[in-house]
């Protein structure tokens, strides 16, 4: 049992790696624009439980489609029990450019439902994106619309 726990453990690392290294050809995350550079990691109030507090700090990852999509960059600079506040920042879209890369500031509700912290944002093309902490990772998931697949997003914390 040990043995098979161990050999899941290392295809879902292999994974994650072989997600985070296809995406080195993508068009990279531009850097935060002046108007967001005096934003600060606030220090949580006391009462804010561990658990999400450990989410303050500097997320980065990608959109996946059937394969890597975008390059993305989350901040998250300040929570509450109930509130959440972020930058979100990615790369241009490789298919064209209807929809360029940027930097947006985002405040969602934060919630927690099936075992797992949630917040959302709604994206330039007016989908929202459900956030999710699962296993030390940020992940999320695109709404699509009718007849349109979805995209999910995988980040890792890198500060």
């Amino acid at each position: 049992m040990k043995k098979i726990l161990l050999a899941v453990v290392i295809l879902a690392i292999l994974a994650v790696a072989s997600i985070f290294s296809a995406a080195v050809d993508l068009p990279p995350v531009p850097p935060i624009p002046d108007k967001f550079k005096n934003i600060q990691i606030a220090k949580p109030d006391p009462a804010v439980p561990k658990e999400i507090a450990a989410f303050l700090g500097e997320w980065e990852g990608v959109v996946m489609g059937k394969t890597p999509f975008r390059k993305v960059k989350i901040i998250i600079y300040e929570v509450s029990t109930q509130k959440i506040k972020f930058l979100y920042g990615c790369g241009d879209n490789p298919l064209g450019s209807r929809f360029p890369g940027g930097w947006s500031d985002n405040e969602s509700e934060l919630s927690f439902s099936n075992e797992k912290y949630r917040f959302s944002r709604r994206t330039s093309s007016g989908f929202s994106v459900h956030y999710y902490f699962e296993n030390g990772l940020l992940n999320g998931m695109e709404s699509a619309g009718s007849g349109r697949t979805g995209y999910s997003y995988e980040l890792k914390k890198v500060k």
